[in-house]
């Protein structure tokens, strides 16, 4: 019995997001994005909304949702995401990201090309994202 009640209190804590996931709950809108030195276009980032519940998320371009699971890595800024697609054209992909959040504004910059981003630089191999709170 006591072995029961200690695999259920580890399960619900890993369920449970940290105190900085739990900032980040809700609705995103895009509202600025580089990939490298390219702006991304208006058009496209008016279609970008990324929901974010628990420890997993919910990426839609327009065209379809990408979903899958967030697990935040290290407790100093700049704090880093690993995101794991589950369904979606990014199944099976895990991509490691740094994620802030000042006030509404939530930046990530994802490194697309299997490493984690040191800063918030839209550089080589790297997607800068900017959203706002939408709810």
């Amino acid at each position: 019995m006591k072995l029961f009640l200690l695999v259920l209190a580890s399960l619900t804590l890993s369920l449970t997001p940290s105190a900085n996931l739990k900032k980040i709950q809700g609705t995103w809108k895009a509202s600025a994005g580089q990939m490298g030195a390219t702006n991304l276009p208006k058009p496209m980032l008016d279609k970008i909304v990324l929901i974010l519940k628990g420890d997993t998320y919910d990426y839609d371009e327009g065209n379809g949702h990408d979903l899958g699971t967030l697990r935040e890595v290290g407790d100093k800024p700049p704090l880093g995401l690993d995101i794991v697609g589950t369904k979606g054209p990014n199944k099976g992909r895990t991509y490691l990201a740094i994620y802030k959040l000042e006030r509404s504004v939530l930046t990530i910059c994802y490194g697309l090309d299997g490493h984690r981003p040191k800063s918030f630089d839209a550089k080589g191999t790297t997607l800068l994202m900017r959203y706002h709170r939408a709810d």
